[in-house]
């Protein structure tokens, strides 16, 4: 019979990744649909829509590398509950306003707050997880992660069609309200090192965030190796909705229904990647994701059956899972102390380089519909290039186990 940690599960990854889930539905189900919001709804053109999501995910970028230090130095409680809050207050504020203007700052702001809670969650998973088996703690988390933005995503469209953009925010806020108030306790739990927190001390964990990139090189260059796939993804990605409604004639619920099986087929598949990806190595395993996304994304545009094109998002799911579980094992050679400062720092670049995305994709849109697609899978080529060099220099290193302990930086 198998045991909790035979199966990489404990009680903290569990209540943990419950309450992200339940924040990561509102998020889904707010923003799955948000390019149409904007589009529609707005009446902004492509490439407002497109600037506007790059400024959110930008400005989440930013707040990311302070607030990995800022959870190292504080503890756990303060950027999840601050992040958790604001999701949850300017969701509701979107839901509330027909001004462009203050829609589009308040999705900034959503967007800002669920990134400065992620180092934080990372980390308690981090911590969480059995020692050797970090991989499988993190696919158990991103599994039901992914549930949760598959569940939010299959209701987008759904709510879209029932009750309209508004309902969709109203729902997102009320999610994030209760993931907030499932995480208060545990959280408190979580203390840090440092005074209470202030202005200066996020700027400071800013700084410390772009120091610990400049003095760990394996990071840093692990961190651009990692950067030009996001930023393909999010060239495709961004505007399959528009181009599912404008090229392969799909409406909105059947939208929400191809995003939701992209999320479903990486959820079953994240705790086996996590199993495979503790066994063999994360470099092998990411090489392996990005190749295969590549395959997919030029693939996308030039479908037009719903169940070819449903085929093909239960293969992206697939190949989706791969990604995070073998991202973070490969962070093992970084101590608990700086795990969330690392994380932090990585994910602010690449989120940063990867915002980017949205608005490429905005500005290519008029002169092809086909051309995020493909210019995302070109960009991949390049991030291929870069983690084929990773993967080499793995091979020809050998391993450490984990059970030696982390590697402190």
């Amino acid at each position: 019979m198998l045991s909790l940690e035979r199966l990489g599960l404990t009680k903290n990854i569990m209540l943990v990744s419950v309450a992200v889930g339940t924040l990561n539905f509102g998020f889904f189900i707010s923003t799955s649909l948000i390019l149409l919001y904007l589009h529609d709804a707005l009446a902004l053109d492509s490439s407002v829509s497109g600037l506007i999501i790059t400024i959110a995910r930008l400005s989440a970028a930013v707040i990311t590398l302070p607030a990995g230090a800022f959870a190292d130095r504080f503890g756990r409680k303060y950027p999840i509950t601050l992040g958790f809050f604001l999701g949850a207050l300017f969701m509701l504020v979107v839901a509330m306003t027909s001004n462009p203007i203050i829609a589009s700052i308040s999705i900034v702001i959503v967007y800002s707050g669920v990134a400065f809670s992620g180092p934080a969650t990372s980390a308690l998973i981090s911590e969480a997880s059995i020692v050797g088996k970090t991989a499988l703690g993190f696919g158990w988390y991103y599994a039901i992660y992914s549930m949760a933005q598959f569940v939010g995503q299959t209701l987008s469209g759904v709510v879209v069609e029932l009750f309209g953009y508004t309902a969709t925010f109203i729902v997102g806020a009320v999610s994030s309200t209760i993931a907030l108030a499932m995480m208060w306790k545990y959280s408190h739990e979580n203390r840090g090192r440092g005074k209470r927190p202030s202005v200066g001390s996020l700027l400071y964990d800013f700084k410390t965030g772009l120091t610990l990139l400049k003095d760990n090189r394996k990071l840093l260059r692990l961190t651009l190796g990692l950067s030009l796939h996001p930023l393909g993804f999010m060239l495709s990605y961004t505007f399959i909705p528009l181009f599912a409604s404008v090229e392969q004639g799909l409406d909105i619920v059947s939208i929400g229904v191809l995003l939701s099986v992209w999320s479903i087929s990486g959820a079953f598949f994240q705790i086996p990647f996590g199993l495979v990806t503790d066994k063999i190595g994360g470099y092998k395993i990411l090489f392996m994701h990005v190749l295969f996304s590549s395959v997919t994304w030029c693939m996308y545009p030039f479908l037009r059956s719903f169940y070819q094109i449903l085929a093909l998002m239960f293969i992206s799911g697939v190949v989706g899972a791969m990604d995070l579980p073998a991202r973070r094992a490969i962070l093992s050679f970084i101590s608990e102390e700086r795990f969330a400062t690392s994380v932090g720092a990585m994910d602010s670049v690449t989120q940063f380089i990867s915002s980017l995305g949205p608005l490429i994709a905005g500005l290519l849109w008029p002169y092809a519909h086909s051309s995020p697609f493909i210019v995302g899978a070109l960009v991949n080529i390049l991030a291929l290039l870069l983690l084929y060099n990773y993967i080499m220099d793995d091979l020809n290193k050998r391993p450490i186990k984990l059970e030696e302990g982390r590697v402190h930086i």
